[in-house]
């Protein structure tokens, strides 16, 4: 039986490679040339890119639930906070990327007359306060930190300082909303127990 036969490697396969490798050696200066050129091309493009800077701003945030904690207390109810939790940091993420949040921003920064505003979204001189809007959120990333409760607004652009200002701006605007809805809170029972 012909178990045990052996196969080799025809010879013109070999020949083959020795030949593509003593080719590649006499021409190693031309292979160097192409590397070095394509490389410096693709450096020259990449320095060429506009810088991209990262700010963000963390906020922390406390979630307003009801806390009922005793001795009695029931999985299902632990499960149930950490649900309500869940759906509160979702509703405060959203806000903070919300209409009146970045309206709010782009008011207090003057974001539709800021030159390196305009410069950095590539915005017509006269833009619409959508397009504003539009660039602004695109440029926002609201994240909550994981197995936290801070939430991170990052803002990404090519000005360090115009980027800083707006994740800063979106934070403040955000807290100053917080602020005035909880005030507004407070003031409803007085309001509504004078009226009676």
């Amino acid at each position: 039986m012909n178990a045990h036969r052996k196969y080799s490697v025809p010879n013109e396969l070999s020949f083959e490679l020795s030949d593509f490798l003593n080719n590649a050696w006499r021409q190693r200066y031309a292979i160097l040339t192409l590397v070095l050129v394509f490389t410096g091309a693709v450096t020259a493009g990449a320095l060429r890119l506009p810088k991209e800077y990262k700010a963000t701003a963390c906020l922390l945030i406390d979630p307003v639930l009801p806390r009922v904690l005793n001795e009695n207390t029931a999985v299902e109810h632990i499960a149930e906070q950490a649900r309500q939790e869940k759906a509160f940091y979702t509703t405060q993420q959203r806000i903070i990327s919300s209409r009146s949040i970045l309206q709010d921003t782009i008011a207090r920064l003057d974001l539709q007359d800021h030159a390196k505003f305009k410069d950095m979204t590539s915005l017509p001189d006269d833009p619409t306060p959508k397009a504003i809007e539009g660039r602004l959120a695109s440029m926002l990333d609201v994240a909550l930190d994981s197995g936290s409760r801070i939430v991170n607004v990052t803002v990404q652009g090519h000005d360090p300082e115009v980027s800083a200002a707006i994740a800063n701006t979106v934070g403040q605007a955000y807290i100053d909303y917080t602020l005035e809805r909880g005030s507004r809170r407070r003031e409803e029972p007085r309001n509504g127990s004078t009226n009676k």
